[in-house]
C-alpha cells in the first residue's frame, strides 16, 4: 500500500495523507460499481477518471476537510487547521468562508459567508450579532 502526501502552499493549509490505491487491478475494482456498489467514493472515482481531474466525494466535506477522488484512482484527504467552508443550512450548500463585506438592498452591511450572523447598520443599533444556536 502506498501513501499519498501533498502540501498546499498558502494560509498554513496542509493536505493530510490517506492510503492510496497502489495498483491498476485495485483501481479497476473501485471503478466498477457492480462490484462495490454505488458509494459516493465509487461515483467520485469514476467521475475523476472520466474527467481527468480531482472530484470531491459527495458528503465528505466538513468545515475544515474534504475528500477528493483523483484520476489515478486514489482518495485524497485535504485537511486544514482552521475552518475553510461554512454550511448555512439554508439549502445553498457549502461555501468558502468569505469575510468580505457587502451591502444589502436594505442598506445593511454584512460579511458574505461567516459563522456568526453579523450585520452592520447605517442607523441604530449599529451592530447586531446573532449566535448560531
Amino acid at each position: 500500500m502506498t501513501v499519498l502526501l501533498t502540501a498546499v502552499a498558502g494560509g498554513g493549509s496542509v493536505v493530510s495523507a490517506v492510503p492510496a490505491v497502489a495498483s491498476a487491478p485495485v483501481a479497476e475494482h473501485l471503478l466498477d460499481p457492480g462490484l462495490v456498489g454505488d458509494s459516493p467514493e465509487t461515483e467520485a472515482l469514476a467521475a475523476a477518471d472520466r474527467l481527468g481531474r480531482p472530484v470531491e466525494v459527495a458528503g465528505s466535506k466538513t468545515q475544515s476537510s474534504r475528500v477528493l477522488a483523483t484520476p489515478q484512482g486514489s482518495l485524497l484527504l485535504e485537511s486544514y487547521p482552521v475552518p475553510r467552508w461554512i454550511d448555512k443550512h439554508d439549502g445553498s450548500g457549502w461555501r468558502q468562508v468569505d469575510t468580505t463585506l457587502e451591502s444589502t438592498q436594505s442598506g445593511v452591511v454584512a460579511p458574505i459567508a461567516t459563522f456568526a450572523d453579523s450585520r452592520f447598520s447605517p442607523g441604530l443599533p449599529p451592530v447586531r450579532l446573532t449566535p448560531d444556536l
